[in-house]
């Protein structure tokens, strides 16, 4: 199912803000400060929030390129995130510094309610008697440049297992689901299947299945391409770790680069 451009305008805010960031960055628009008090009272859920925000953002004429200049302007290092929530409204590609004055984001001091807002490139739900594997896997990823949400790296003592584990899936483009016999039997995992694929269905976020092991995979999984990492070692695994990180960028391959000459059977 394609996601709808409304849904990926809400993801993409789910993902760059949290609430208190959100409606600052809606007080710096020209005149956005008088469409505050339509929108939930804090605190609110940032999902609620990002969804009613679109809803007034459409009924009081924002969604314009103007609006995703501010975005571009505001988080220069996100265009790839931006630039096609641009495109799916029909804006140009290429969102320039001068199309729009950066909007005043002054956000409030952190309270103990409200934490800035944390965004990972991938959360990974595994069962733990395969963390070696998904260790050495998220490592991987992690020197490949990216943002790896694990357990093991991000739960901290005092830390409220379940909330922590929430902004995990609420905050990444993606999700990897570590496919192994034990790992579709656990109900934590389980869990944690369900939220990344509804959010998958619903926001668009990114649902790649990774096979450490042999093992039936779910029936809604089995619709999907999925990276196999079963017995792969050196330049086969690397290749396939190669083309998982490029799957959670949203990246393809593409076709080989022109070499100008043709290849003849």
């Amino acid at each position: 199912m394609s996601t709808t451009p409304q849904a990926a305008l809400i993801a993409l805010l789910t993902h760059l803000f949290n609430e208190d960031e959100l409606r600052a960055f809606l007080r710096g628009l020209d005149g956005g400060a008088a469409l505050l008090h339509r929108l939930p009272t804090p605190p609110a859920s940032l999902l609620l929030l990002a969804d009613q925000t679109l809803d007034v953002l459409d009924r009081h004429g924002y969604l314009d390129s103007a609006l995703f200049g501010a975005l571009a302007q505001a988080f220069p290092r996100r265009s790839a995130d931006i630039e096609p929530v641009a495109r799916a409204y029909g804006f140009p590609l290429t969102l320039t510094a001068t199309s729009v004055p950066p909007p005043p984001v002054e956000v409030p001091a952190t309270s103990p309610a409200s934490s800035p807002a944390e965004t990972w490139d991938v959360f990974i739900s595994y069962a733990q008697s395969d963390r070696q594997s998904v260790h050495t896997l998220a490592t991987n990823l992690h020197e490949l440049g990216l943002r790896v949400f694990l357990d093991a790296w991000e739960l901290g003592l005092g830390d409220v297992v379940v909330h922590r584990l929430d902004a995990g899936l609420a905050g990444s483009r993606a999700g990897i689901l570590a496919i192994s016999a034990a790992s579709v039997q656990r109900p934590w995992v389980q869990q944690e299947y369900a939220v990344l694929l509804t959010r998958s269905v619903e926001l668009g976020q990114r649902l790649i299945p990774v096979v450490i092991e042999d093992a039936v995979l779910p029936s809604m999984l089995a619709s999907r391409l999925w990276v196999d990492l079963r017995g792969k070692t050196g330049r086969a695994y690397q290749d396939e770790l190669e083309s998982l990180a490029r799957a959670v960028r949203g990246e393809r391959r593409g076709p080989p680069p022109r070499r100008g000459t043709l290849s003849l059977p």
